[in-house]
């Protein structure tokens, strides 16, 4: 379950240039109320990752780079 603290996003959100920006959002908002998880690859309304869902280590690393670029200085 979603609350201030915990986020689920799709991992199609990472795909789009502006839905980044949604996650950075998210990133920021975050960890201006105390912190929190955000979890990659769940989609709303599920509970677990798509079963044959696979997520390779230059994906993550895209991921952080781009989230601190957009959140640096913000």
């Amino acid at each position: 379950m979603e609350d201030y603290s915990f986020e689920k996003k799709s991992l199609k959100l990472i795909k789009d240039k502006a839905d980044l920006r949604k996650l950075a959002k998210t990133c920021v908002c975050l960890a201006n109320a105390k912190g929190g998880i955000i979890v990659i690859g769940i989609e709303d309304g599920d509970d677990q990752p798509p079963v044959n869902q696979k997520i390779d280590d230059g994906l993550i690393s895209k991921i952080r780079k781009r989230i601190n670029d957009q959140t640096i200085n913000v």
